[in-house]
């Protein structure tokens, strides 16, 4: 089965450096259970703190262990930004990967949003910023679950 996953690291300052090795371990655990490669699952990673960043696209790996490496590899920023712009990361996430990036030819796309962290604590997302954000999504045809 073909399916694409999109993960969204948190990459603030608030983020302690024992929790962002654990983030790693979560998505390389994740990785370890699917198939990666062509005709399987794509995998993506976004990072966030004030701003989002792709780390890497849907298309960069297409082995298990070539997008467990790239995860691996991914160091954390302990002098960035404290804020946590989690609506940022899921704007970035579906324009420029599930609309005009490389998903741009499929007819309809359902995105499920799961930002990986470690606390019990997540990021508040300003609902306004996401509320709009989704409107528009759901015009060009995604369904959105959050």
């Amino acid at each position: 089965m073909t399916f694409d996953v999109v993960f969204a690291l948190d990459d603030s300052s608030n983020v302690p450096a024992s929790d962002w090795s654990e983030m790693l371990s979560l998505v390389n655990g994740f990785i370890d259970n699917i198939a990666v490669g062509f005709g399987n699952a794509r995998i993506a990673v976004v990072r966030y703190s004030d701003d989002a960043t792709i780390a890497f696209n849907l298309d960069a790996y297409r082995s298990n262990d070539l997008v467990k490496n790239a995860v691996s590899a991914l160091t954390h920023s302990t002098t960035g930004s404290s804020q946590r712009n989690l609506a940022h990361a899921f704007q970035v996430t579906l324009t420029n990967l599930l609309i005009t990036g490389e998903r741009y030819f499929a007819a309809k796309v359902r995105a499920s949003f799961w930002p990986v962290a470690v606390t019990a604590t997540m990021p508040d997302c300003d609902s306004r910023c996401c509320s709009t954000v989704i409107r528009r999504r759901t015009a060009a045809g995604i369904e959105v679950e959050l």
